[in-house]
């Protein structure tokens, strides 16, 4: 049933955009009901128009991690200047690359030109695809706090803040912009479409953490040292078991390691984000919403069936009611 009526939302959605030819209208009605909108380039040009240099934001400890590929390469600038506008700095912003994708290492001049604001490029000889924007820093800096941003996004002001501040408040935590309501009652672990987005203004379910919350990487993570399974940089087991699923792998790992979830106070990420591409562009998250997400999840937990023992004898799912 719930598989049902997820193809008939996303019928829906398809019918909206075929009977709405103007880009221009279809944003702002995206934009009124709380979805994912595209910038277009006036919105665009309008918020880069600061100069970045002239800022002087305080800055604090921990570090800022993405990764890209070669299709979104030309448009990542503006997600790189929604990241170094933000009014709390990481003492790195790390763009961590495939070596594999980007032939002689050519990037263009408006990636580039980000260097001389503290953006450090790191290559990476494996190509893990959605995974290098965590694997490579976890190796090279595990020690630290991490933050993890997705590249397709202008993020709001304040987003980094509200993560290290909650942080501050307890660093046992993972904590997430974005994150989802797991359905789960005896011992089984229902589609991933019927998990439900916690919204803005949900404070009953803001600040509590869980085993039974799903992180959702495009709102922004902050990741804790140690916090994560001893499994977690094993790229050849998830990459058979989640290769399209990131968040899933990593969700799989906090579980195992025993870190809870929560979401920050006031989140900024819930619904209505603004994209630097066009929300139909992201295949790799529709593919994994129609069936692959259930998939991987499967297999995941047929290997870690000790995930279901955790979700089982907590009680989190009442803490979050």
């Amino acid at each position: 049933m719930s598989r049902l009526k997820l193809r008939i939302k996303l019928f829906l959605k398809f019918v909206f955009h075929a009977a709405i030819p103007s880009s221009n209208i279809k944003n702002k009605l995206l934009k009124f009901f709380g979805r994912d909108y595209e910038l277009n380039e006036k919105e665009l040009s309008n918020f880069i128009s600061i100069d970045i240099s002239s800022l002087k934001h305080k800055k604090e400890n921990f570090i800022v991690s993405l990764t890209t590929f070669p299709a979104r390469i030309n448009s990542l600038k503006y997600t790189l200047y929604s990241i170094f506008m933000q009014n709390l700095q990481p003492k790195k912003v790390i763009l961590s690359l495939s070596s594999e994708e980007f032939l002689d290492k050519v990037l263009p001049y408006e990636v580039l030109e980000f260097k001389k604001y503290g953006l450090e490029i790191l290559w990476n000889d494996k190509n893990l695809r959605q995974y290098n924007k965590i694997i490579p820093i976890l190796e090279k800096y595990g020690d630290e706090v991490i933050i993890t941003l997705d590249d397709d996004i202008f993020y709001p002001q304040g987003l980094l803040k509200g993560l290290f501040e909650a942080h501050l408040n307890n660093k046992n935590v993972i904590w997430t912009q974005r994150a989802r309501t797991i359905n789960y009652h005896d011992r089984i672990i229902d589609s991933f479409s019927t998990w439900k987005l916690i919204k803005k203004n949900d404070f009953n379910r803001q600040e509590k953490p869980s085993f039974h919350l799903f992180l959702e990487g495009v709102g922004g993570v902050l990741y804790p040292p140690n916090s994560l399974y001893k499994d977690v940089c094993d790229s050849i087991r998830f990459m058979k078991l989640s290769p399209k699923a990131d968040d899933l792998w990593l969700w799989a790992m906090a579980i195992l390691n025993g870190s809870k979830i929560a979401v920050v106070k006031n989140n900024l990420m819930a619904n209505g984000n603004a994209m630097t591409i066009s929300p139909n562009n992201t295949s790799l998250w529709l593919d994994n919403l129609v069936s692959g997400n259930d998939v991987q999840l499967k297999s995941i937990i047929n290997y870690y069936p000790r995930i279901l023992e955790i979700l089982e004898s907590s009680k989190c799912n009442k803490d979050i009611m």
